[in-house]
């Protein structure tokens, strides 16, 4: 017993003391002018926070400004305001689909949300803070009929407005037609400047209460720019098939775009509202970051087959969610690890990541062999793979001798610019990804019971990935790892600074890598380059120093 108990204390002198804890992750302040804007919540309605992990949701519309001042339309605003309700469709339909009274092309859905998420929320800071205006519009009915609606069918003063009272019944009446007839075309009553003047008191607003960064009011501009083309579509004559600027002719579009460029001006010279060194990674720390991942998952695998081999886990018995918690637990792992490593080939936008489709835009070169092995064997739903590349014969033979990798396709719908780049060059994984991305579609994948054609699918529910959800799985592994709150947009910074930082790229090198990233040289060097001046300005000084 006495050498027993000499062992134990040698084993617990080997073993390594832990490494300081980090902080929580919520406690690190990236942004603190957004974190003071998150601290309370709504009370009409959903909050705006977002859930943490893969479940994360996005920003309702009813949003809490500071100290606790809400504003946003309340959740129930169909009900309330059938009139804007009605006309909000129409906004969406303006936005997405080809009109005749439309200028524009049809936006992608993902912007079109985002307008609309502005709309709502200007159109929720007028119904709190706007002002009668002409064409009838009583705005103090108007909220009379909202506070009666949260109140249970009271009045302002908490007497019941059905007690007999004809004078507060007449009154309610008039706050229902009111709120009745509430919309757009009261708000914003005729094509002149003036209508600009609502969205200006609401940017005031936001730079006094919300303290927005320019970059901010530039977007929220550009959202309420495209509110103002839905409304007064029918009163422009402009044609831009004979080069006119779309709705050029509208004085209220006119000033919100001056008030825009304004922003974008501003946008440029000021400076970032987050603080960088919370998330900035080299860019050999983040292929770090990916490496770390890869190798917790083969650890996670190896255990796992170990206990199978000793029989202490049963391969292929069915839990709860597709094969046990521990092939569950490995899944999720897997796809993590993927999804980082995918942004390390491609550092795309993070809406390539989250939508790629099997068999349409994420497709194998050559196919997989054996359509059992994926409609059978591990039970995935036939989602279109046998004719689609995943499966069979539909994708292009490999160059000879070529390694078998895995391909993103986009055609112009499927990326954020490809209305100016049309249809984009493959984006090709580095073959040494291929067997593990097989590896997770034929052996884990299943675990997440997808209900999605997309590669990636939330742990919980198996519905796609969203931004909220691919964000988490980014800056959470970065930070576990590297300390650090590195976002999936940040890659693309992160690439572009290392390339252009390293003087191993050629001009030629830099103008490919624009093209495969789907953005200009221009844009490249102006926004995706983070190098100080000082760094950009070295090879210049070494140069003169040679030369002299």
């Amino acid at each position: 017993d006495g050498a027993e108990g000499d062992d134990k204390q040698k084993k617990k002198k080997k073993k390594k003391k832990p490494s300081p804890a980090l902080p929580s992750f919520k406690s690190v302040v990236v942004n603190p002018r957004a974190r003071r804007r998150q601290k309370k919540t709504s009370t009409l309605g959903d909050d705006d926070g977002r859930v943490d992990g893969d479940e994360a949701s996005a920003a309702s519309s009813t949003t809490t400004g500071g100290g606790g001042y809400e504003y946003g339309l309340p959740p129930n605003y169909p009900a309330l305001y059938p009139t804007l309700s009605s006309e909000l469709d129409g906004m969406w339909t303006f936005m997405t689909r080809p009109t005749a009274s439309s200028q524009e092309s049809p936006l992608r859905e993902a912007t079109a949300t985002v307008y609309m998420r502005h709309a709502r929320l200007f159109l929720g800071w007028y119904l709190r803070e706007g002002s009668s205006a002409e064409g009838g519009l009583d705005m103090d009915a108007v909220r009379r009929h909202w506070r009666e609606s949260e109140g249970g069918g009271k009045s302002a003063s908490g007497d019941d407005a059905g007690d007999g009272d004809e004078s507060s019944s007449a009154a309610a009446a008039a706050a229902e037609e009111a709120a009745r007839t509430f919309g757009l075309r009261q708000i914003l009553p005729a094509p002149d400047a003036s209508s600009a003047q609502p969205v200006l008191d609401f940017v005031l607003w936001l730079r006094r209460e919300r303290r927005i960064s320019d970059s901010y009011e530039a977007n929220v501009l550009r959202g309420l720019t495209k509110l103002l083309k839905y409304r007064f579509a029918d009163d422009s004559d402009a044609d831009p098939t004979y080069g006119d600027k779309s709705y050029h002719d509208v004085p209220a579009i006119r000033e919100l775009r001056k008030l825009h460029r304004d922003a974008d001006r501003r946008r440029e010279r000021s400076p970032r509202s987050s603080d960088e060194r919370a998330k900035w990674l080299d860019w050999d720390e983040y292929l770090g970051v990916v490496e770390a991942l890869g190798n917790e998952v083969e650890e996670e695998i190896a255990e796992y087959e170990a206990a199978v081999e000793e029989g202490s886990i049963v391969e292929g018995a069915e839990g709860k969610r597709g094969g046990g918690p521990k092939r569950h637990k490995i899944a999720v792992m897997y796809q993590k690890y993927l999804v980082l490593a995918f942004f390390s080939c491609v550092p795309d936008r993070q809406r390539t990541v989250r939508e790629l489709e099997l068999g349409r835009t994420f497709v194998r070169d050559p196919p997989l062999d054996c359509v059992e092995d994926v409609e059978g064997a591990v039970g995935i739903p036939d989602h279109g793979y046998r004719d689609n590349g995943f499966v069979g014969g539909a994708a292009a033979a490999p160059e000879e001798d070529a390694p078998p990798r895995w391909i993103v396709k986009h055609g112009p719908d499927d990326y954020k610019t490809g209305g100016t780049y049309g249809d984009r060059p493959p984006l090709a994984l580095s073959p040494h990804l291929t067997p593990r991305i097989d590896d997770f579609l034929l052996r884990w994948r299943p675990s997440l019971r997808p209900a999605t054609p997309r590669l990636f699918a939330k742990f919980k529910t198996g519905k796609p990935l969203d931004g909220d959800a691919v964000y988490a799985i980014v800056a959470r592994s970065c930070y576990r790892l590297a300390g650090k709150k590195t976002n999936p947009h940040l890659l693309r910074d992160m690439i572009v600074t290392h390339v252009r930082g390293s003087g191993a790229a050629s001009e030629r090198d830099l103008e490919a890598l624009a093209l495969y990233m789907g953005h200009s040289v221009g844009m490249q060097r102006s926004s995706y380059d983070r190098r100080t001046l000082d760094q950009k300005v070295a090879p210049a000084v070494e140069l003169l120093s040679r030369v002299n």
